[in-house]
């Protein structure tokens, strides 16, 4: 499967909408995904497959805080699963903060989401915490982060 990963525009408020909703549960609102393109400290990507709007496969959402990077969203469509794409926004992600001054990405995740640890194992990331009642559902957080190797 072939993609390409993009800094998202205001032109792509539809998809990431549109994605996000299948992706999770839960959704933002459109005004939300307009805020998160507009602030300075966002990094906001989207995964193309080529086919225009209906072709958004995934996408990444980050800000940049002082030496850290929070990865506040991460999402790949349920047909486009199992073809290396959070792999990938992860590694731009990673090569990105090595270049960056950044010393460290964070993130949290549900422990049930066992695919989603195993990546974040696998890419360097370790637990340091937990927090409880951070989903809307009450459920619990674990807190993982990894070190960047600066270039």
């Amino acid at each position: 499967m072939e993609f390409e990963i993009r800094s998202a525009t205001s032109s792509d408020v539809d998809s990431l909408l549109s994605l996000q909703q299948r992706v999770h549960p839960w959704a933002w609102e459109r005004r939300a995904w307009c805020e998160e393109l507009g602030r300075r400290q966002s990094i906001v990507w989207i995964v193309d497959g080529g086919g225009g709007e209906a072709d958004a496969l995934g996408f990444l959402v980050a800000w940049r805080v002082l030496d850290a990077i929070e990865i506040v969203d991460l999402g790949v469509a349920p047909e486009a699963r199992r073809h290396q794409i959070a792999t990938a926004l992860m590694q731009t992600l990673v090569a990105l903060a090595a270049t960056s001054a950044v010393a460290r990405i964070a993130l949290q995740v549900r422990p049930k989401n066992r695919g989603a640890i195993a990546l974040y194992k696998k890419l360097g990331f370790h637990f340091v915490g937990r927090q409880s009642g951070y989903y809307e559902d009450g459920d619990s957080a674990r807190l993982m982060e990894r070190s960047v190797d600066m270039s």
